[in-house]
């Protein structure tokens, strides 16, 4: 007897992987992709030619829409241009932030590690920051809000 049982949770071939992220960013010359860290999404770090990056596959019972990706990846880049230090997402060959695997329910979105914005990072002590803390996500509270204002408005 055979059953068919949906899969929920996949690890994803690191070299298969390579071959699916090369197709998509042509421009890139990737010469590595190493599984990092499994979690509500799965971390990869890919090697190119000149510089690391981050690529993160959505596990599909935590992401279930792609509208909700492309979502995070719209708000990363507006934080990025209101001056906060985060990953930005990079545009693939046709100029898209989510790239949807072929069988493999995961969403995915590729993120560049930015040297010079985890120099600016810090670990905060919340009882020592309690006040830099506040402060960072008031900031972080009212570019997200103004950011869905503009959505909204459109």
């Amino acid at each position: 007897m055979t059953m068919h049982v949906p899969v929920v949770y996949s690890t994803i071939c690191e070299k298969a992987l390579q071959k699916v992220l090369q197709e998509a960013y042509p421009t890139e010359q990737i010469q590595s992709v190493h599984y990092m860290l499994r979690g509500m999404n799965d971390t990869y770090l890919v090697k190119t030619m000149n510089q690391k990056r981050i690529f993160r596959l959505y596990r599909s019972d935590w992401r279930t829409e792609e509208a909700a990706v492309a979502f995070e990846m719209e708000l990363l880049l507006h934080l990025n241009r209101q001056g906060v230090p985060v990953s930005v997402p990079i545009a693939d060959g046709s100029g898209k932030h989510v790239l949807r695997l072929q069988h493999a329910p995961e969403l995915a979105a590729i993120k560049e590690r930015q040297a010079k914005q985890f120099g600016r990072c810090h670990t905060l002590i919340v009882e020592k920051n309690e006040q830099e803390l506040a402060n960072a996500m008031r900031v972080l509270a009212d570019i997200e809000e103004e950011f869905r204002q503009v959505l909204c408005a459109k």
